[in-house]
This record gives structure tokens, sequence and C-alpha cells, in this order.
């Protein structure tokens, strides 16, 4: 969903989950991969893709 475009609190909204939920997430994902930003993050899902 990230990857979409969404925005956390749309994110939320599918998962039926709240937009902090989707922000500590996120934030633990960045910190899992070496990342800080949203960007990055599709980067890295795209990188991965393609391998």
């Amino acid at each position: 969903m990230v990857r979409e475009g969404l925005t956390n609190p749309e994110t939320g909204a599918r998962l039926f989950i709240s937009p902090r939920t989707v922000e500590r997430h996120l934030r633990k994902t960045f910190g899992e991969l070496g990342i800080n930003s949203r960007k990055q993050l599709q980067a890295h899902a795209e990188a991965a893709d393609r391998s």
C-alpha cells in the first residue's frame, strides 16, 4: 500500500488498524532495512521484485 502512495490513514482504513499502528510498523521496517523514507522503501521493493 505504501508503494501505491497511500498515506498512513488510508492504509490503516484498508487494514482496519489505526494510522499510528501503520506508522509504528513502517518505522520498524525502516530500521530493519536501514532506510528512512517511503521513497527508499519503494525503491527497495522494486529492486526486490526485479531479483
